[in-house]
């Protein structure tokens, strides 16, 4: 059963899918989010890079709606997710299936330069992708970084997606990643 916490943590990764902020995730939200990441990429939607993340965003949600809409009307509601995510973090082996995407999609999508880390402006990027507010990359970036090196790596940002569906420590530091909840 998911806590209080965690409840509160997974409506805020909820909202930065929902694109529209109407309450459902639907394929148009990850459309408008293959958008942003054209526009802020400078690609072309023709483009072999354009096509790729279409297709990269169409398989996630695919995948998303054939697990979490459990009414099979192509959409998938906050308790739906809810659902989907508490089944998630309850088996390992999803959980490790899940975490692998994300992080798939974080470093193909997010790391500019292709050097496996993640700096301070792309995850500005990654926020302003996903609804959040660029503002609060300097200080949340600052508070991930634990290690001081300036950047984020795989391991580092496994570690802090660990933390941030499974803990529940309000203090936690990896609970706010993702900026306020």
């Amino acid at each position: 059963m998911l806590t209080d916490l965690q409840i509160q943590k997974l409506t805020k990764f909820f909202s930065m899918y929902d694109t529209n902020c109407d309450g459902f995730l639907v394929a148009h939200d990850f459309e408008q989010i293959v958008k942003k990441l054209a526009d802020l990429k400078h690609l072309g939607h023709r483009s072999s890079q354009y096509l790729a993340l279409d297709d990269r965003f169409t398989r996630f949600w695919k995948s998303l709606e054939a697990h979490a809409d459990t009414n099979h009307d192509h959409k998938i509601s906050l308790e739906e997710w809810l659902v989907y995510y508490e089944t998630v973090l309850s088996d390992d082996q999803k959980y490790q299936d899940e975490l692998h995407t994300v992080m798939d999609i974080v470093f193909e999508v997010f790391d500019d330069n292709g050097d496996e880390k993640i700096s301070p402006e792309e995850w500005g990027h990654l926020l302003t992708i996903y609804n959040v507010s660029p503002v609060y990359a300097p200080a949340i970036f600052k508070q991930l970084d634990r290690n001081e090196d300036g950047f984020l790596d795989r391991s580092e940002l496994m570690e802090l997606i660990y933390h941030f569906f499974y803990s529940n420590d309000a203090n936690d530091f990896a609970n706010r990643m993702f900026g306020p909840y």
